[in-house]
């Protein structure tokens, strides 16, 4: 037995965009912009599903076979009846026919073949974008711009249903500076982000599916520096603050509360069971996720760099350096569970490079993860009881 899934998804884009910049006096500048975008999704499934054949007893199920056996009558006989090991979910149109083989046994064959679901959707939207920049002095710019942008939407896979488009609405201010005749070059920004249907991942029938949270927002700082306290010596550095959250009434119906996955959407559920697709989970609301951080967002992220080159009489120089870094605790998913949690780690890195007199070659030398950690974790995917790390 096989699956022959056909499944196309086709896109197509188009876009154009317009930039003004106007000097209001020699130290401000203002930049206006605005673009247009139109994406046409078309979305298609045809499946034929090859079913699997289990056997079934002649006596107990005579309900079930005893159509096939006016041909073979054996009593003896086994009768296999349609075992599906993928199911679907899609409608479909079913046929069956009975096949005698070797006297004693009946095989029960039947073809599924899905009802095509075929879809088209299109959409466009006009964001724009404007900034105000002052040079304060020849060393000193301070900034401040807001502007809108738009994912547009789309289908998810073996679903009839489409998401919709995902909006930003952003605000930042920031500074650029140098100081000490160049030494130190010293830049922050602060910025706010609001999300309307921000795209989010859900598991739906141990199918990965595409939902749109309602309201949900970013804001945060950021400093970054680079400073040369002595020739040869570089130290480069930053730090972020960040903090995200739901803002609006999310009620998922995520179904991948199992044993692998107890503290999921239902927490009124035992460990290992699935509360399903429905609207309540042991009569309850769902888990309402508003408050909920959204996923891979640290609080806290920290990166120190420190580097000096040696000059060598022959022209050569060796420069070693070393990387530090600190990522706070994430969230794969959007439900808090302590599953999705990876927890906070730090990195520490340490290279050194000799390049010859010419610059024609060099040769380098590294150590990464000091620490030698191996828990530390990029991305998750979920699908029903199954977790995978990577």
């Amino acid at each position: 037995a096989g699956a022959d899934l056909d499944g196309i998804t086709r896109t197509e884009l188009f876009g154009g965009f317009l930039k003004l910049t106007y000097d209001v006096t020699e130290d401000i500048t203002l930049t206006a912009g605005t673009r247009y975008s139109y994406t046409h999704r078309e979305f298609r499934d045809r499946s034929r599903l090859d079913v699997f054949l289990e056997p079934l007893d002649v006596v107990s199920d005579e309900a079930i076979c005893g159509g096939a056996f006016a041909a073979s009558p054996d009593p003896d006989a086994t009768c296999y009846d349609v075992f599906i090991g993928v199911g679907l979910g899609l409608p479909r149109a079913t046929t069956a026919f009975f096949l005698p083989v070797l006297g004693d046994q009946v095989f029960s064959t039947t073809t599924f073949q899905y009802t095509p679901i075929e879809k088209k959707k299109s959409w466009n939207s006009v964001d724009w974008l404007a900034r105000l920049e002052w040079r304060v002095t020849d060393d000193a710019m301070v900034y401040g711009y807001v502007s809108t942008g738009e994912r547009h939407g789309g289908f998810n896979w073996l679903e009839e249903n489409s998401f919709d488009p995902e909006t930003i609405l952003a605000y930042e201010i920031g500074a650029k500076t140098m100081w000490f005749d160049g030494a130190l070059t010293l830049n922050g920004s602060a910025f706010l982000y609001n999300y309307k249907d921000k795209f989010v991942t859900e598991t739906m029938d141990n199918t990965p599916v595409t939902s749109n949270i309602g309201e949900s927002r970013i804001m945060g700082m950021e400093l970054q520096f680079w400073l040369v306290p002595m020739p040869n010596l570089l130290i480069n550095g930053s730090v972020a603050w960040v903090d995200s959250e739901i803002r609006e009434d999310f009620f998922s119906q995520d179904n991948s509360n199992t044993a692998a996955n107890p503290d999921s959407f239902c927490p009124f559920k035992p460990v290992g069971d699935q509360h399903g697709s429905g609207p309540t989970c042991d009569g309850a609301p769902l888990q309402n996720l508003k408050g909920n951080v959204l996923t891979k967002t640290p609080e806290w992220t920290v990166n120190l760099g420190v580097m000096y080159t040696f000059d060598l009489a022959s022209g050569a120089t060796i420069v070693p350096r070393i990387d530090f870094s600190y990522r706070d605790e994430i969230q794969f998913r959007q439900f808090e569970n302590p599953l999705d949690l990876n927890d906070a780690f730090t990195r520490t890195d340490v290279r050194i490079r000799y390049t010859d007199g010419g610059g024609n070659w060099w040769l380098e030398g590294f150590i990464e993860n000091l620490e030698n950690r191996d828990d530390v974790r990029t991305n998750q995917e979920d699908s029903g009881s199954l977790r995978r790390y990577y």
